[in-house]
């Protein structure tokens, strides 16, 4: 009798965009530690904590838009209360913003927000690789 042969399902365009954004957030949040202790400061609040303990990578611009989801200068670490449970400190993210990159980039990334895009499969895994990479890298420098 012979074997019926399965065939490899090909995973949907969520399941890559979820995991690129796994690689991501984990490369700010390398990328953002201290030299010194190791510890990430949280953005809107300064609270301090190892990267992968209570810190998360949080979006400037609400919605995770495709056109702002990987955008590198909206996305940074915070807390997970003022991630989370105060809804991203939106006063103290946009101060933290204007002085970091001034109004023009704020006014840039809202205008961001409403450019269409979208994914190819062969981009969010290259995204995803890339991502990766760069978090390994921060990990061999800095240690884990």
């Amino acid at each position: 009798m012979e074997k019926k042969r399965r065939s490899k399902k090909t995973e949907n365009l969520s399941s890559l965009k979820n995991k690129a954004w796994v690689e991501f957030s984990r490369m700010i949040r390398l990328e953002a530690r201290d030299r010194d202790t190791g510890l990430v400061s949280c953005v809107t609040c300064g609270h301090k904590a190892e990267w992968n303990r209570g810190i998360q990578a949080g979006h400037f611009i609400d919605g995770r838009y495709n056109s702002v989801i990987f955008y590198e200068k909206g996305v940074h670490p915070q807390c997970y209360a003022c991630n989370v449970i105060y809804n991203g400190r939106k006063e103290e993210y946009f101060l933290f913003m204007e002085r970091t990159y001034g109004r023009d980039e704020i006014d840039r990334q809202v205008r961001m927000k409403w450019e269409p895009r979208q994914f190819t499969r062969e981009e969010l895994v290259e995204l995803r690789k890339k991502f990766k990479e760069r978090a390994d890298m921060a990990i061999q420098e800095y240690g884990p």
